[in-house]
């Protein structure tokens, strides 16, 4: 069953300590590629290392939206693709990001996605009231995204939001091995079996 929700006015965390976007950039390309922090209303938020079954569901959801979009004109990126958003002045590193056509990018630097349709988020305990909350609140107004899904790394649950209107967003709930989630207007038609391949819960 599907549930409609308004899209928040604003986060419900509010975040201090404020640093400019500028200066955010040019500290997260200074640093390895293995230290990631997204950027939002100010506040440098730090990412946590992925676990072993937020690893294997990463890898296990970019396989299966690949295989059904290849040749179809899409653009599928894991979590080293920085996504911006303008109007909220956001980065963040969507654990797989998905674009139909061309990737549209920030600068000449090439590390700032503007257009995705997709964006996958694996849900982990220190950062799932942050990619429930605060990040989708972020990415909601990207004009070009559609589908924000959350996937639990700790139980067969998905939930499923579809941008229907500017403010308002269809949610639906997906727990069944045997259920379908059609992506992308229905190009990837993924199965949470496959979703779920090879992890231990």
């Amino acid at each position: 069953m599907a549930l409609l929700i308004e899209t928040p006015v604003s986060a419900s965390h509010a975040l201090v300590d404020f640093i400019s976007a500028e200066e955010y950039l040019l500290r997260e390309r200074s640093l390895p590629k293995a230290e990631k922090h997204e950027y939002l209303n100010g506040k440098i938020i730090k990412m946590g290392r992925s676990g072993k079954n937020h690893s294997l569901i990463t890898g296990n959801v970019i396989g299966e939206v690949y295989r059904f979009v290849k040749g179809k004109g899409y653009q599928a990126y894991v979590i080293n693709m920085r996504v911006h958003n303008p109007l909220t002045n956001s980065y963040c590193y969507p654990d797989v990001t998905v674009v139909k056509g061309q990737s549209l990018l920030k600068d000449k630097e090439f590390d700032n996605l503007l257009n995705p349709v997709l964006i996958v988020e694996v849900l982990s305990k220190s950062t799932e009231a942050y990619d429930r909350e605060d990040k989708f609140a972020a990415c909601q107004s990207i004009l070009s995204l559609q589908e924000y899904i959350l996937v639990s790394g700790e139980e067969v649950r998905v939930e499923y939001f579809r941008k229907r209107t500017a403010s308002q967003w269809e949610k639906q709930l997906f727990t069944q091995p045997t259920e379908t989630l059609s992506l992308l207007n229905g190009d990837a038609p993924v199965t949470l079996s496959g979703v779920y391949q090879g992890v231990n819960l």
